[in-house]
């Protein structure tokens, strides 16, 4: 509890972070995960524990555990923000999130490498959250 206390705190930026990525310090693995199209996600590997946080603002639709890892969906107005292969969650269902706020852990060394980060949309007729492609396009610069 301490220790993700002291990562809570030192990923705080003061005003200073543009949130291009939802780690400090990760490293994008690849830019075509989740879907066929591609840059419809990232995997982003990091360099060592490190809080993710929300890229949106937006409501908690989901934030479980399955097997050994968390998976957390953050729905805004139109689109759905997902993070995938967090060690833990710090949220739950129906939370609303800002921007920037810590949502959850990557430890460098869990189960998963990497931090498997899409955004999505809801496709009415499929009935189905879908990834999006071209995944920049969503990030504030």
């Amino acid at each position: 509890m301490l220790l993700q206390a002291i990562l809570i705190f030192s990923s705080l930026n003061f005003g200073c972070d543009t949130l291009r990525l939802p780690l400090f310090n990760g490293q994008v693995q690849e830019e075509s995960v989740l879907s066929a199209e591609p840059s419809a996600g990232l995997l982003i590997k990091p360099i060592s524990d490190s809080i993710v946080r929300s890229c949106s603002d937006g409501r908690v639709v989901t934030g479980d555990k399955m097997d050994s890892i968390y998976i957390i969906l953050i729905k805004t107005d139109s689109l759905y923000y997902s993070y995938a292969q967090l060690d833990s969650s710090f949220v739950l269902k129906d939370r609303i999130v800002k921007k920037g706020e810590p949502i959850g852990l990557k430890k460098g060394n869990g189960v998963y490498t990497t931090l498997a980060f899409a955004v999505c949309r809801y496709d009415k007729k499929s009935k189905t959250i879908v990834s999006l492609g071209n995944i920049k396009r969503f990030l504030t610069y």
